[in-house]
């Protein structure tokens, strides 16, 4: 009866020592996932929507600020144009890489990364409350992008070539706007994906 009792005890110290071993392995993992995911996937890419106020008769820029170090992952506006002139607009970095946004030419537009000429509407995104990208005025630009054939209208979530954004990585971002004379640009909304640094 001694022996069953001392290898009870054996027992009871090694099964003592496995229950201490899975809450620490389970407290580790705790503290490796992130608080609070927003994607599914622990993913730390954050999707934001941002209301502005931007209006353009002339081709300028906008200064776009992060108010924390983040990495944009995609880029895309919503608005409209008014006025049958071209109008183009570019995301640039602090070096002076720039990836088109949008385009009121006719051909060319891709239909799945942006809509134009009627309005959708995103259910996925998280509307920020605080936004994480401060927009300031630039400077006037000379010069437009010609197109031979462009339009007017409603546009929403245009992001042509800055869908998906790879290796744009910077302090500050200007939002330039090539507008012909004789239109106006108008964007609502910002809607973009970030990354912490």
């Amino acid at each position: 009866m001694k022996e069953f009792l001392d290898e009870l005890k054996n027992i009871h110290k090694r099964f003592s020592k496995f229950e201490f071993a899975i809450v620490l392995v389970f407290l580790l993992i705790m503290m490796v996932i992130p608080g609070k995911p927003e994607l599914i996937g622990f993913s730390d890419v954050r999707i934001h929507r941002q209301d502005v106020n931007i209006a353009a008769d002339h081709s300028r820029s906008f200064v776009i600020t992060p108010t924390e170090p983040l990495s944009l992952t995609s880029f895309s506006v919503s608005g409209e144009i008014l006025g049958a002139g071209a109008v183009s607009v570019y995301l640039q970095d602090r070096k002076g890489d720039k990836v088109k946004v949008f385009s009121n030419e006719k051909k060319g537009r891709n239909l799945i990364t942006g809509f134009f000429g009627e309005e959708s509407d995103v259910r996925n995104s998280i509307a920020s409350s605080d936004p994480v990208l401060d927009i300031t005025d630039g400077q006037s630009l000379d010069g437009f992008e010609n197109s031979v054939d462009s339009s007017s209208g409603v546009f929403s979530l245009a992001c042509q070539d800055s869908c998906n954004l790879k290796n744009v990585d910077s302090s500050s971002y200007e939002l330039v706007a090539y507008v012909e004379p004789g239109t106006t640009l108008i964007i609502n909304e910002l809607d973009y994906t970030t990354r912490k640094k």
